[in-house]
């Protein structure tokens, strides 16, 4: 017993709505669904309902901003206090950065025969 041909569903069903297992017509469209139907049957979202996946959704969006928003936030401060750090580990004291290139240069120079 044969359905027949399916219908070919239209863009917006990708994005929203039950997935079809149809792919549609057209390149987005059918990127759109591959990704979909890669995402909802590697973490089983397929067998949620809609409201479940709208939540699953807002809990991931709300986690994702919250890091991102640490990594901009803090990165930035704890990548100069590393850096500073490891002056005070290379030089034996708190220092310039500058200083610390500086001399070590002049030794490189100096093992070479040449003055910088």
């Amino acid at each position: 017993m044969s359905a027949g041909p399916q219908p070919i569903p239209p863009l917006k069903t990708v994005l929203v709505g039950d997935l079809k297992t149809v792919p549609p017509n057209g390149k987005l469209g059918y990127f759109l669904w591959r990704r979909r139907m890669w995402l909802e049957g590697t973490f089983g979202t397929s067998l949620l309902e809609p409201w479940e996946k709208m939540i699953l959704v807002f809990i991931w969006l709300l986690l994702t901003t919250l890091l991102l928003t640490g990594v901009v936030k803090y990165l930035p401060q704890h990548l100069h206090f590393i850096q500073r750090r490891a002056v005070y580990y290379f030089m034996g004291r708190e220092g310039d950065v500058g200083e610390l290139v500086h001399k070590t240069g002049a030794g490189w120079g100096a093992a070479s025969g040449t003055e910088l």
